[in-house]
C-alpha cells in the first residue's frame, strides 16, 4: 500500500491544523468464510510539520465483507 494522506484537526478553540503526508506499507487478507475475511495492515507514515518530517507506525486489524463472488 502507498499513497498520499493528511492529518487534519479542527474544533472549538483550536486553529485548523493540516499536515500532509504519505504512507507506505503492506496489507493481507485471510479468508475466514466465503464472504468474510480478516484484514491486517502495517504502514509507516510520514507527515510534514513545521519542524520537519514526523514518522510513525500504524497497525490495523479488522474484518472485511467480500462481494457476492466470494473468492
Amino acid at each position: 500500500r502507498g499513497g498520499a494522506g493528511a492529518l487534519v484537526g479542527f474544533g472549538r478553540g483550536v486553529d485548523l491544523a493540516f499536515f500532509p503526508g504519505a504512507p507506505l506499507g503492506a496489507g493481507a487478507i485471510v479468508h475466514l468464510d466465503r464472504r468474510l475475511a480478516l484484514r491486517a495492515d502495517v504502514l509507516k507514515r510520514w507527515y510534514v510539520t513545521d519542524g520537519g518530517t514526523e514518522p510513525f507506525w500504524s497497525i490495523g486489524l479488522g474484518f472485511s465483507v467480500l462481494g457476492a463472488g466470494g473468492r
